[in-house]
């Protein structure tokens, strides 16, 4: 993590494309192991083969109980390392991890202090959205925030009764009801739900 604040100011988390839940629980609640539930397409771990459904036994040195040992596992993982999986009933996988989508996709400066970037598949799982398109906020300034209702993480889907399906259309239809100094509402996902503005207005 430091090498990664030394060399890129920030530290790039690692992504593999997949995501994973309990494969039973025993009389006590407790997980008696870990399955992949969905493989993002285009992802590394789809590169390399990862399949859903399949039982993941261990993920590099660490054997996999609970979908929490899979967390724990990413976390001294880096974009760019190599890490072997375990699957039952296959070969061991080696997955080369990537820096997180949302992370990497070119970001579209809205307003001054607006960005954002396009919801693409990847996008979608790594954040766990309803929206499969949309312009994620990935940084909003607090005085935006307090005029539009956004927030980070929050997907804009519609400006007035345009839909937007891309970071650069939302940027279009923001700019055009600013420019026109005329009062607007937004639709955006935010944990999963659809949320609609009342009628805001530029300060």
């Amino acid at each position: 993590m430091a090498r990664d604040l030394a060399d890129f100011g920030e530290v790039r988390r690692a992504w593999l494309g997949f995501q994973v839940d309990a494969v039973e629980a025993d009389n006590f609640g407790r997980s008696r192991g870990v399955r992949v539930a969905r493989v993002t397409a285009g992802s590394p771990a789809a590169e390399a083969g990862v399949r859903s459904g399949a039982r993941l036994l261990r993920v590099g040195g660490s054997a996999m109980a609970t979908p929490l040992d899979y967390e724990a596992a990413l976390l001294d993982l880096r974009a760019g390392d190599r890490i072997e999986l375990a699957v039952e009933g296959s070969r061991p996988v080696v997955v080369q991890a990537i820096a997180l989508p949302s992370v990497t996709a070119e970001r579209v400066e809205l307003l001054e202090d607006l960005e954002v970037v396009t919801v693409t598949a990847a996008i979608q799982a790594e954040r766990g959205l309803a929206s499969s398109e949309g312009a994620l906020v990935v940084e909003i300034s607090d005085n935006l925030s307090e005029i539009t209702g956004l927030a980070t993480g929050d997907v804009l889907l519609g400006v007035n009764n345009r839909r937007v399906d891309t970071a650069r259309e939302a940027a279009e239809e923001l700019r055009r009801t600013q420019q026109g100094g005329r009062s607007f509402f937004l639709a955006f996902e935010r944990g999963g739900r659809l949320v609609r503005t009342g009628l805001l207005t530029w300060r």
